[in-house]
């Protein structure tokens, strides 16, 4: 009878500490979980103040008073608008730099007195070839995509539905 009396408290001891452990990792868990739902209150209130903020930032009439205060715009007239045709092309440009070029040599070529005509008709040769600027043609531009219709019945891809 002893013996089952020590064997009994035993299984009775450990039993307890079982209970023991598990009430405390349920209480560590349950911890977590109030944490984790704070943070997670503080991160939605973050969302709603950052979402406040936003839409203060990005209203219309705050935007028209910055635009107003810090840059120099005005509204558009019908003057303002230029035709495709008074916009210079990348050759123009090209052709107009190249210009320059030429007569920037032709000053440095005058610069040297001492040389004679052929000299100096040499040194700006000899320049333009170094400093030569050929514009380049533009690409052609691709081919664009054609559309094409598609032709739809009336009764859908399940038939007629009535």
């Amino acid at each position: 009878m002893r013996l089952s009396f020590l064997l009994q408290l035993a299984v009775l001891i450990v039993l307890g500490c079982c209970v023991y452990n598990v009430a405390n990792k349920y209480q560590a868990i349950e911890r977590n979980v109030r944490n984790l739902d704070a943070k997670s209150e503080q991160e939605r209130e973050t969302i709603r103040v950052l979402q406040a903020e936003w839409a203060f930032l990005t209203s219309p009439v705050r935007l028209e008073k910055v635009a107003r205060d810090y840059l120099s715009l005005e509204a558009l007239n019908g003057r303002q608008f230029a035709e495709v045709a008074n916009i210079p092309l990348k050759e123009a440009l090209d052709a107009q730099e190249a210009e320059n070029q030429l007569a920037q040599n032709n000053a440095k070529a005058k610069m040297a007195p001492q040389q004679s005509p052929a000299e100096q008709a040499a040194t700006v040769t000899a320049l333009n070839d170094e400093n030569n600027y050929k514009p380049t043609a533009l690409p052609e531009p691709a081919a664009l995509p054609t559309m094409t219709a598609i032709p739809v019945s009336a009764s859908g891809p399940m038939g007629d539905m009535e």
